[in-house]
């Protein structure tokens, strides 16, 4: 079983790695738990509470360098009620 901070390390690496191929930009798609630790330790948040915010499904877009949250968002309305 992968430990939390491992989580984030594996996941971290694979976006640096990406981002060394490709500087200008990139997608990354995970499910919600990764996208919380990744976005809490670049944010410096809450991982549990922005788990708990995010709805499915969400994304955020990222200014790099620095990992800035340029835009969350954490629930995407398709018109349904």
């Amino acid at each position: 079983m992968e430990t939390a901070q491992q989580t984030y390390e594996r996941f971290a690496g694979a976006v640096e790695k990406a981002l060394a191929s490709h500087p200008e930009s990139i997608i990354a798609v995970t499910h919600g738990t990764v996208m919380s630790l990744f976005l809490s330790r670049k944010g410096q948040t809450d991982p549990l509470a922005l788990w708990k915010d995010m709805g499915m499904p969400s994304y955020a877009a990222l200014e790099v360098p620095g990992y800035h949250i340029h835009n969350l968002v954490t629930s995407i309305s398709h018109g349904a009620p």
